[in-house]
């Protein structure tokens, strides 16, 4: 139809990346009150408001809503529009002679997101709070009756998959079953496929960091290997003793972290039990720990995919692992290791399973 009137057809907008506002990320709980004094008010919340519009004649001039007790939507909040036509912005409110709950999900300006839940006292005195940069929930809840704590959310425990697929068929199958049996022992999961030797080193150190005080958190290694290398995806050869070393006891706060290493590779030179068709082996020889000694090596748990002298069926170690972990449901991370090592000797083929835990009966 345009061509008949000699029209061009209509360049597509290229679609815009979303520009994030709001302040710079910050760790941890920062929401605290700025200031706290003693004020005698009839009102138990004041909202500042003001106009943000730079063509506005009221800009950044403020003024207060008064409300009482009860539960309070920042984002459904009366008589917040300016004359301008532009919903005004929140920059603070205080709250006086109420205890104060308050629930809001603070968006920063790289997209992440993070939720706050805390109580305040704020009996026989006023608290001043700055809102967040951007938010897109915000409730404040005020009573003279004490609330009761927020219940601390429990904390999954972490598990990181290094997965090597350069060279190995299958190793996105492989992945998906090791996701999958760490989902379900309840594992927070990161899965970093071909790793360089320096992203393997900054993985594993940002683990370390995140574990520190955790009951326990896993690693899956898969990738060719020998002589107690693995090989990265950068060509890089690394030791399994240096790779083990980022979460060893040197480290104080990791001592009582149950550290469980699952290997996928194979144990040596040799004849495997099976060769299934179209089976994927994993190399010649895989890493031995045992240049990882004690006291180095507390609390730990290793896996291997095959016994010694055999090569290790790629994907089979997680495929049964998986299988245990829904067939045991409730079972400890060791015990599932045990059972998936039955599964496995029945296909005719053997993890080898070895720890040094401190606490047996807890995993």
């Amino acid at each position: 139809m345009l061509q008949r009137f000699n029209l061009q057809e209509p360049v597509p907008v290229p679609r815009q990346k979303p520009i994030f506002v709001g302040r710079d990320w910050e760790e941890g709980d920062t929401f605290l009150p700025v200031e706290s004094r003693r004020v005698s008010t009839t009102d138990r919340l004041v909202i500042t408001i003001r106009c943000e519009n730079p063509c506005c004649g009221l800009r950044d001039q403020e003024r207060a809503i008064g409300l009482g007790y009860g539960k309070h939507d920042f984002l459904d909040m009366p008589d917040t529009l300016c004359v301008c036509g532009q919903e005004m912005a929140i920059p603070k409110f205080s709250v006086a002679q109420s205890h104060l709950k308050v629930d809001f999900v603070e968006v920063f300006n790289n997209a992440k997101k993070k939720r706050i839940e805390k109580v305040f006292n704020g009996m026989h005195k006023t608290m001043i709070f700055h809102t967040p940069g951007h938010f897109n929930q915000m409730y404040l809840h005020l009573s003279p009756h004490e609330f009761a704590p927020p219940t601390p959310k429990k904390k999954a425990p972490q598990a990181l998959i290094l997965s090597v697929e350069k060279g190995r068929a299958g190793a996105a199958k492989e992945q998906e079953h090791a996701r999958l049996f760490f989902q379900e022992q309840g594992f927070e999961v990161k899965v970093v496929p071909n790793p360089s030797a320096p992203q393997m080193a900054s993985e594993l150190q940002s683990l370390a960091s995140r574990v520190s005080g955790d009951k326990l958190c896993a690693v899956a290694l898969m990738a060719h290997g020998s002589e107690g290398r693995i090989t990265a995806s950068d060509g890089q050869r690394v030791p399994l003793a240096e790779i083990f070393g980022f979460l060893d006891a040197s480290n104080r706060k990791l001592v009582h972290v149950a550290k469980f290493f699952f290997v996928q590779a194979c144990r040596g030179s040799g004849a495997p039990l099976i060769a299934p068709p179209g089976g994927q082996f994993d190399a010649e020889f895989d890493a031995d720990p045992s240049e990882f000694v004690p006291p180095k090596a507390a609390n730990f748990h290793w896996c291997y995919a095959a016994t010694p002298g055999l090569p290790a069926v790629r994907g089979k170690m997680f495929e049964a692992l998986s299988t245990a972990s829904k067939e045991h449901r409730g079972a400890g991370l060791s015990q599932v290791c045990r059972h998936a090592n039955r599964i496995m000797y029945h296909q005719e083929l053997l993890m080898i399973v070895n720890d040094t835990l401190i606490d047996q009966g807890v995993f």
